[in-house]
């Protein structure tokens, strides 16, 4: 039966029919791609970056003619800073599309020319082959092509993170940023305008070089190295892209992790239901209303290796409580990895005989060291590479391993590299290493230790020999006097005799002082010994002790290691808000000096429209916007002023607009140009903070948004990158305009929705402005309008919108 679940292993494109939760997430990512030119796609480690991009929204960059291209860097482009990343780019799209061909028989995409700049011009050939290695100028007129059809590059960067942690050199990493910089730009860079003219020479015209980018690019990467892509992208380089579209992948929901569990039928729902209920507890301090209100809270990491390790063995799991099965995740990762290796060793015993599983596992846990670096981070590396060679990695390790989703296995430039297959999975072995290391030094030391000893025992010995002899020595002598003594008593000696024998006597007993000393001499070393061996025994205890110790230590500093790595990134997320928030305050006056020249030249837009605008919107628009330049303008005359020319108009033809969404949104924060609102400024005599002070203003949006003869025809608010829209029916000749509060800076696209046709400004579509004005003829046949207010501001805005 296929595995439903894949544990730490992301999913592929292949999969996407068994990629479920992540729907909304999926879409909400291929619309803004869609809408930019550059994407950033940012999360927590293990929030399934990888598998939102393969399985999620490369399908629906396919169905909408986009071709998704990986930008893949190996350690050995890390460690070489390159020229130029215009051969590195032309590998990855040969890669890319050489992979595709061959999933997709039948299918033969090309990566070729699909326009030119140098039609007509006899050179045009040597032109064309001269620039088709330059990426600036390759991006803009090649395409990947097949059947007729033409598809937009999508350039994919995922694991983004590594060109700030993997490369040999800083000025690696400037490199890189300086070509992204210049294939960003929409200006011809000054190499291509001279190598153009060196080849058609200073007689002919310069030919009009296409400068538009004409593909796009999605850069995913690890939270923390946000902070890393704002210094490269926007303090060192300019790159605005990478700071404005960015999107930030959550957690799952309760509601995307049980669509995720419950494909799998076998899975019993109840428990399913008891998991889920337990992960938010554990994730959350207010789990009933994180269920209720649907929030991301569960980490797909956990959940895909729970799911995973379930599917596995259901039996074994129905019978656990839920407490049971959310242990932390470190444990259920280890556990993992250690039912993969005992998986593995398992299907080896019985391909062999003679298998040897410890030396097996000391083999397979000694290749996937050398995929972990001395930091616990990944490498990746080739399966021909010295250190892999060395045990036969590719012949006994490659496939297995990868088959049990410890490794992944990447093809790049024609050449196999491999990978451990999640940075979660990292700490598991970085841990497993470490105990190694640890149990042979305390191997190494008991053998020195031994050894030590086993020279102590054989001194000894010796020292015992001698001993043995001197006592042998005593005796002799002993015996030897005894006689003596006897001989005199019983022999009537002379006194010639008697000297003799007390000068023997007088001998013996210097020989036995002798020897008592010597004694001594040999009691004092064997005590010294004894003290010796005494010594080196509480030294191996205390070194047992201090052992213990440090283990016991280490995983106590291991332990606050983590809680402050916890506390860093909080006070992290601090200085990185308290930045961006002295950013916006010295930059305020620059803006205000911004809104003013934008305010200019909008003005003499509107002039110029007002020649076609009708004398009844043209009233209503002057006033809409006369407010709000009281408005900016801090003063209650202004305002009072401005009032009472917004109170002469009558707008009942403007009241046939509808709303899309019936949904009121609260207005907390923001102004809404309201006749009832403004005499309330008026009268509390403070503009601003009055209006900050009043806790719901969505009796204003109900009271403005259909109120017969009221001035406005619609008024809301739209979030900041979001989209507010709005249908209603027409007929003939028709006149829209936006006014935006003091500061808003937004987009106004008109949509004949019965026609299929677009109304909107197409020059000025993605620039933002206070102010705008469509005029448009709709013909005699009554047809349905849907307009939409696009945000491109940084925070949310209030809006009006008018209409005849």
């Amino acid at each position: 039966m296929a595995q439903t679940f894949l544990g730490l292993q992301p999913y592929a494109e292949r999969d996407a029919y068994r990629f479920k939760g992540r729907s909304e997430e999926s879409a909400d990512l291929f619309r803004l791609v869609a809408r930019n030119d550059f994407t950033v796609c940012y999360a927590e480690s293990g929030e399934g970056k990888t598998s939102l991009l393969n399985a999620g929204v490369f399908p629906l960059l396919r169905q909408n003619m986009y071709f998704p291209i990986a930008i893949t860097f190996t350690n050995d482009d890390y460690q070489a800073t390159p020229d130029s990343f215009d051969r590195i780019i032309n590998r990855c799209i040969k890669d890319s599309i050489s992979e595709y061909n061959e999933q997709n028989q039948g299918i033969n995409i090309e990566y070729r020319l699909c326009t030119t700049d140098f039609a007509g011009l006899d050179c045009q050939e040597r032109l064309q082959a001269e620039l088709s290695n330059c990426s600036w100028w390759k991006l803009r007129n090649y395409k990947p092509q097949a059947m007729g059809l033409v598809f937009t590059p999508v350039f994919v960067f995922d694991q983004f993170e590594e060109v700030f942690s993997m490369p040999g050199s800083i000025v690696w990493t400037k490199t890189f940023f300086d070509w992204l910089e210049e294939v960003s730009s929409d200006s011809c860079p000054d190499y291509i305008i001279n190598k153009v003219r060196s080849i058609i020479g200073h007689e002919t015209a310069f030919p009009a070089i296409k400068e538009e980018k004409d593909f796009k690019a999605i850069f995913s990467l690890r939270k923390e190295f946000i902070g890393e892509l704002d210094y490269w992208g926007m303090q060192t380089h300019f790159i605005p892209a990478l700071k404005d579209n960015r999107y930030c992948l959550k957690p799952l929901t309760y509601d995307g992790a049980r669509k995720v569990m419950t494909q799998q039928e076998r899975f019993d729902a109840s428990k399913v239901e008891q998991v889920l209920t337990y992960f938010v507890g554990q994730y959350s301090r207010e789990p009933e209303r994180t269920i209720e209100e649907n929030l991301p809270v569960i980490p797909a990491l956990l959940l895909s290796v729970v799911c995973d390790s379930w599917e596995k063995d259901i039996e074994a799991f129905a019978a656990l409580d839920a407490n049971e099965i959310g242990q932390s995740l470190s444990k259920i990762l280890e556990r993992f990895y250690d039912q993969a290796i005992d998986s593995i060793l398992s299907d080896l015993s019985k391909q062999s005989t003679d298998f040897q599983p410890e030396q097996c596992r000391y083999d397979i846990e000694t290749a996937l060291f050398k995929l972990v670096d001395r930091n616990g981070k990944r490498v990746r590396t080739k399966t021909t590479a010295n250190t892999l060679t060395q045990i036969d990695f590719d012949g006994k390790f490659k496939k297995i391993l990868s088959d049990n989703r410890i490794i992944k296995v990447t093809k790049i430039d024609g050449e196999d590299y491999v990978e451990i297959v999640h940075d979660a999975l990292c700490p598991v072995i970085a841990k497993k290493k470490e105990v190694r290391l640890a149990a042979e030094a305390k191997e190494r030391e008991e053998q020195r230790l031994s050894e030590q000893a086993r020279k102590m025992r054989r001194r000894m010995s010796i020292f015992g020999l001698f001993a043995l002899i001197v006592v042998g020595i005593m005796a002799f002598f002993l015996w030897q006097n005894r006689r003596l003594l006897m001989t005199q008593e019983s022999l009537n000696l002379s006194e010639a005799q008697r000297d003799s024998i007390q000068k023997q006597k007088d001998a013996v007993s210097l020989l036995n002082e002798s020897l008592n000393k010597q004694i001594q001499i040999n009691e004092v070393q064997r005590d010294s010994l004894n003290r010796s061996l005494l010594k080196q025994n509480e030294l191996n205890q205390k070194l047992n002790n201090q052992m213990l110790q440090v283990n016991s230590q280490k995983k106590l500093i291991e332990k606050q290691n983590e809680e402050l790595q916890s506390f860093n990134d909080v006070i992290s997320s601090q200085y990185y808000a308290l930045k961006a928030k002295n950013d916006s305050l010295q930059s305020l006056a620059d803006m205000v000096e911004l809104i003013n020249g934008v305010n200019e030249r909008q003005s003499e837009t509107i002039v110029q429209n007002n020649l076609s605008m009708s004398l009844e919107m043209k009233n209503a628009y002057d006033a809409c916007v006369a407010i709000r330049s009281a408005l900016e303008s801090n003063s209650i005359q202004n305002l009072y002023a401005a009032n009472e020319i917004f109170k002469k108009y009558n707008t009942a033809p403007f009241n046939s607009l509808r709303s899309k969404d019936d949904k009121i949104l609260s207005l907390n924060g923001h102004f809404i140009f309201n006749t009832d609102f403004i005499d309330s400024l008026i009268a509390g005599q403070n503009v601003y903070p009055h209006a900050q002070n009043i806790a719901n203003r969505s009796t204003y949006v109900s009271r403005g948004l259909l109120a017969a003869g009221g001035i406005l025809l619609k008024n809301g608010i739209v979030g900041k990158g979001s989209i507010a829209k709005y249908s209603f029916a027409s007929r003939g000749y028709q006149e829209l305009a936006i006014v935006t509060e003091p500061g808003g800076m937004v987009t106004l696209n008109v949509y004949d929705k019965t026609n299929q046709k677009w109304y909107n400004d197409v020059k000025n579509v993605r620039k933002g402005m206070t102010t705008r004005f469509i005029s448009f003829n709709s013909g005699d046949k009554r047809v349905v309008i849907e307009f939409e207010v696009i945000n491109t501001s940084d925070r949310d805005v209030s809006f009006v919108i008018l209409s005849n």
